[in-house]
């Protein structure tokens, strides 16, 4: 097994050089990166961490905080966060939040104290905290995968409010006029900016929104089973229904599929996040696919460079979400057999 001097015997540079190669590799010119990459490659040399982080008293470990990790949405999210840490040299402890602001701030305050190098925190939605978390990073290293973009902080950012904007203005020009829709925690901020965006695309299209249209749970299958269940025992049900994420359209399918209506003859059914369930349910879920390992990925590399780089400036990446068709609108869709 190569150890570093052999990389520098191979590269001709000497041992100080490989290392700064793996510890700062911005700071390191050219031609003496291409020579030390050209000799890791050949000897297939990968540095011993935990050597590395006796010195650089690194742990090496981030930590990755979710809302819930029942929501398969964010088992997706761990994984395209695991994966990017591991390609890295890091690994990653998880941890759920139950949608509990005071969870957080007590899970926040043992990890700025324990041995993590960073932390990544997943669409939180508690009112303080980004008064919480700009306290944090003065002490460690913090990323978001976020729903807006405060520049306060490094963050992987969706526009919910295009995302349900895109979602509803598909329905419309489907031809439906009688679209209800299902939205998480009422109060939340990330419900508020989904349901803008439904909103903004029935307004803007003319068409009227019963109050007894929207119905508020939580990101559930119950949620959207419930919500499709009240709409259809209205006088003048909805012929299509938008749901705030894949889990709740899922929840709604159930309830119209059981109760003798035919999806999408009948009603039709949009989600969001694109998750690998939504694919192989049957009817597949019509979403807008959020791009969860692009967005982990990137979160990993903000928080990775902000480990390594201290005072760099912050930045915050754009990302969309697309839309996938299923047959929760679309009969002839591509049937999906395997994730």
């Amino acid at each position: 097994m190569a150890v570093i001097k052999d990389v520098a015997n191979l590269a001709g540079v000497s041992i100080s050089t490989v290392s700064k190669y793996f510890n700062n590799p911005n700071g390191l010119s050219e031609p003496y990166h291409s020579k030390v990459a050209a000799a890791v490659e050949e000897l297939n040399f990968k540095p011993n961490a935990i050597a590395r982080g006796l010195r650089t008293k690194r742990t090496n470990t981030i930590a990755l905080i979710v809302p819930d990790i029942t929501n398969t949405f964010y088992v997706e999210v761990y994984d395209s966060v695991r994966l990017a840490a591991i390609s890295q040299g890091y690994m990653t402890q998880l941890y759920t939040t139950e949608e509990n602001f005071n969870m957080l701030n007590e899970l926040v305050n043992q990890l700025s104290s324990s041995k993590i190098d960073g932390m990544i925190l997943c669409f939180l939605d508690e009112d303080d905290t980004i008064t919480l978390l700009d306290r944090t990073q003065a002490t460690v290293p913090v990323a978001l995968l976020s729903w807006d973009s405060d520049t306060k902080f490094n963050s992987a950012v969706l526009d919910l409010t295009k995302t349900m904007y895109q979602a509803t203005s598909y329905l419309i020009q489907q031809g439906h006029s009688k679209i209800a829709y299902v939205n998480g925690r009422a109060g939340s901020r990330i419900s508020f900016q989904k349901k803008g965006g439904y909103l903004k695309a029935m307004a803007g299209a003319g068409l009227t929104v019963p109050e007894n249209y929207i119905y508020s749970g939580n990101y559930s299958y119950r949620t959207g089973y419930q919500a499709a269940k009240q709409f259809m025992q209205y006088p003048d049900p909805p012929t299509a229904i938008v749901a705030a994420n894949d889990i709740i359209a899922i929840g709604c399918c159930k309830y119209l599929h059981l109760n003798g209506y035919r999806i999408p003859n009948d009603v039709s059914v949009v989600g969001m996040d694109g998750i690998q369930l939504a694919k192989i349910y049957d009817p597949s879920i019509t979403t807008m696919a959020t791009p969860i390992s692009a967005m982990g990925s990137e979160a990993v590399n903000l928080l990775i460079n902000k480990i390594n780089h201290p005072t760099s400036k912050n930045r915050q990446i754009l990302f969309e979400s697309k839309l996938t068709v299923g047959r929760s609108t679309d009969e002839n869709a591509p049937l999906y057999l395997e994730f």
